[in-house]
């Protein structure tokens, strides 16, 4: 896993990037993740910067992956550096998915068993407690297949972090 940033503009807790990593560590202990690489370009601070593009090409010709997933243009939240992320990949090697919210035509669908379920309920509300996510989330997570031959709207809002 690959991440650009360390989480720490949010407001909700003291210690940000201790402990929006160490939360992201815990998760990638759960989840059997073998490798974690942290970048730290600055929470929110991605669109206004490009340092971080070369270092992310790096990690993806180092790790040649199949899939990279990451949020769509909408950026969940508002959220800019989703959003810069998510238009950044457009110009990315291999098949990108989107996790797909509000996309209506998403093109995967992942329904959870009660274990993965359960473990996602477990790592939202026990492990992420910094961000005060939701008790209960739905047992299906859709994703949408990137067209990168297409152009994708989007729109950065006055996001407050």
């Amino acid at each position: 896993m690959v991440t650009l940033t360390q989480g720490e503009a949010g407001n909700h807790y003291t210690d940000k990037k201790e402990t929006r990593v160490g939360e992201l560590k815990k998760a990638c202990a759960k989840l059997k993740v073998d490798h974690l690489e942290v970048g730290d370009f600055g929470d929110a601070k991605l669109r206004y910067r490009n340092t971080w593009k070369k270092w992310i090409r790096g990690k993806i010709s180092l790790y040649s992956p199949d899939l990279t997933v990451t949020y769509d243009h909408s950026g969940f939240t508002g959220h800019p550096d989703h959003i810069t992320v998510s238009l950044d990949s457009l110009d990315w090697p291999g098949k990108i998915w989107w996790i797909s919210f509000f996309h209506k035509e998403h093109t995967h669908k992942i329904k959870l068993g009660l274990k993965d379920w359960l473990l996602k309920i477990y790592l939202m509300n026990f492990v992420y407690q910094s961000q005060k996510l939701p008790l209960l989330m739905p047992w299906v997570e859709w994703y949408y297949e990137v067209d990168k031959s297409q152009k994708y709207s989007h729109k950065f809002v006055d996001f407050r972090i």
